[in-house]
């Protein structure tokens, strides 16, 4: 298992993680002298920030959006190296909790999930690395190509750097501290980043371990009570393997929960500042270059605490659709209780949170982003001239069969993606249907064993039936999610730049092709939003309509069973895009209020 080694030995080089092997005093002494020398660098860098900021940037509004964003920075990395020293042994007893037998491989399946994620941790480590090695490079040298060669940063200073040494010993402290608080940006998050991977992947092996369970039966027929010890014996394990994924989040979560918090707060208004700072800028030089290579940076960093954060989440809720969509009619009675207890434990995702505020998720990442400006290109570009009637109608027939074509390809997605949700509506109706039948089988039948084995095989196909309708919506999730996340953001700024340019005076047809199409642009989001309210108001509706059935009636196992199934219908199935968007009327409803109010925006400006 791979824990993160590439990290430690990236702020080992830092300073400020001390490897574990340096037991020997000689050797830790040393080290711990070289810890102190880059903590007190660091620190003395973003002291002369704060001072430079207060003292000397703040009348002028360039110059103070610049400075506050290497402020934060520096402040941001601070707290990180302070949180990494402090809790240096906690830490230690994270790392060795992946160590824990539950967290071992048993089979090839477990081995191939180990190795992919173990090698995703890798990957994206190397590639967090040698971005952040080009920003620091470009700051550090970007200076020393021009004619006359300034500070990588503007700094207060208790000293004057006119002399060529002091100048340039301040050059090289700057450079240091540069790249010490670069690679403790690197190490800390790619820590995170595996950690949160390395819990992605026990919950996927608890899966694996899961459906084992129901393999049982169908492979030890001919030993019934070995399969049921075995089965006992697996229960047990992932009961306590899941609890022990929990512990660990809380670990992380106690750990990092103010490092999480600033890197958000701080990452906000460092990409205010930086899209300021660039967008004054008329020239190209060394600082644009290093601003443009910091932006994406900032970015990656927030996005990396959002992006896994919310797959540990989304992972974690995936326990329980697991195990609702096993096959558990073939399990003991004790079997299905202890599933039931993860069930509902699982109903309770793990979220990553920033000073036990700030959920680490891609909807928090999306929150705080802001359209600055939005624009229709209304003209063409065309190889050649148009003056010639030939070439003019041939290009008005291409441009009418690429309009005709793009519509008909959007109305057969769209249809087919439509049809899909009634589908799985009607099938809803249907599940509906078949459990009033449950009623009259007492009626029909007046042996007591007839009876039960109906009922016995109607539950067994009311399980397997929900199992494959909450299947169909995951799937059209996976297959439709991008599309409908696409058309969601591309209807959004469509409807904002249609009602402003709306205002405007058109000719008769233009106007009428305008308000033709944000028509369309309306339907096309009602459309989506109308189905994802159906299919959720539909798959939540089957634990009433259980409860309005005659279940009083019915044994006590059947009873057990449509508990499990009301218990999974709490969770309604919801057409999403892109895992980001629910669609839903609500959705619809705060889209168009949006619209309305960027329009208000764009009058004013």
């Amino acid at each position: 298992m791979y824990k993160g080694q590439i990290s430690l030995i990236i702020l080992s080089t830092a300073g400020y993680w001390r490897p574990i092997g340096f037991s020997f005093f000689a050797v830790a002494f040393l080290y711990n002298i070289y810890s102190i020398f880059m903590t007190f660098l660091v620190y003395s860098f973003d002291m002369s920030l704060y001072m430079y900021l207060i003292l000397h940037a703040i009348n002028d509004i360039d110059d103070f959006s610049e400075s506050l964003c290497w402020f934060l920075l520096s402040l941001v990395v601070c707290v990180k190296l302070t949180n990494l020293l402090i809790k240096r042994n906690e830490i230690i007893d994270l790392i060795n909790m992946m160590d824990i037998h539950y967290f071992s491989p048993r089979d090839h399946e477990e081995e191939a999930i180990q190795q992919n994620y173990d090698y995703m941790s890798r990957r994206n480590t190397m590639l967090f690395l040698i971005g952040s090695l080009f920003t620091m490079t470009a700051l550090t040298l970007g200076g020393l190509a021009r004619s006359d060669i300034i500070l990588p940063f503007k700094t207060t200073l208790p000293f004057d750097n006119d002399d060529k040494i002091i100048f340039w010993l301040t050059y090289v402290v700057q450079t240091l501290s540069i790249y010490s608080s670069g690679l403790t940006n690197v190490g800390v998050e790619t820590l995170v980043m595996v950690i949160m991977l390395q819990i992605c992947c026990q919950l996927e092996i608890i899966y694996h371990r899961l459906e084992e369970m129901t393999q049982l039966n169908l492979n030890d027929e001919s030993s019934l009570n070995f399969s049921k010890t075995k089965e006992a014996r697996i229960l047990v394990e992932c009961v306590r393997h899941h609890d022990y994924v929990y512990l660990f989040s809380e670990r992380l979560n106690d750990i990092f929960s103010i490092v999480f918090g600033m890197q958000f707060i701080g990452s906000i208004t460092n990409i205010c500042t930086l899209i300021y700072s660039l967008s004054t800028k008329t020239t190209v030089n060394d600082k644009v270059l290093a601003q443009g290579l910091l932006l994406p940076n900032i970015l990656f960093q927030t996005f990396i605490y959002c992006l896994f954060g919310n797959e540990v989440m989304l992972k974690s809720l995936k326990v329980a659709d697991v195990i609702s969509m096993m096959d558990w009619t073939m399990l003991r009675r004790q079997s299905k209780k202890g599933l039931l207890m993860i069930a509902m434990r699982a109903r309770n995702p793990i979220i990553i949170t920033g000073g036990s505020l700030i959920p680490m998720s891609l909807n928090t990442f999306v929150t705080p982003k802001n359209l600055y400006e939005s624009k229709i290109v209304n003209k063409y570009f065309h190889i050649g001239s148009l003056e010639s009637s030939g070439i003019f109608f041939a290009t008005y027939l291409y441009q009418s069969v690429a309009i005709i074509m793009s519509a008909l390809i959007t109305s057969s997605v769209e249809c087919f993606a439509l049809m899909v949700i009634l589908i799985i509506c009607g099938q809803f109706e249907i599940f509906v249907y078949r459990l009033n039948l449950l009623a009259t089988i007492k009626r029909n039948n007046k042996l007591k064993s007839s009876v039960h084995e109906c009922e016995e095989k109607l539950i067994k196909n009311f399980v397997r039936h929900h199992n494959c309708m909450y299947s169909l919506g995951v799937n059209m999730n996976n297959i439709f999610g991008t599309m409908i996340f696409v058309q969601f953001f591309s209807s959004l700024i469509q409807l904002c730049t249609t009602i402003f340019q709306s205002r405007m005076h058109f000719k008769n047809h233009d106007l009428w092709s305008r308000f033709s199409l944000l028509c369309t642009s309306f339907l096309q989001l009602y459309l989506y939003s109308f189905s994802g309210e159906k299919i959720m108001e539909k798959s939540s509706l089957i634990a009433g309509e259980i409860y309005q059935t005659k279940w009083n009636k019915l044994t006590s196992r059947s009873r057990k069973n449509l508990i499990l199934i009301m218990i999974r219908a709490l969770r309604p199935i919801k057409l999403m895009g892109s895992s980001i968007v629910v669609m839903s009327l609500d959705t619809f409803v705060k889209v168009v209020k949006l619209s309305f109010s960027t329009y208000n925006l764009l009058i004013k400006l």
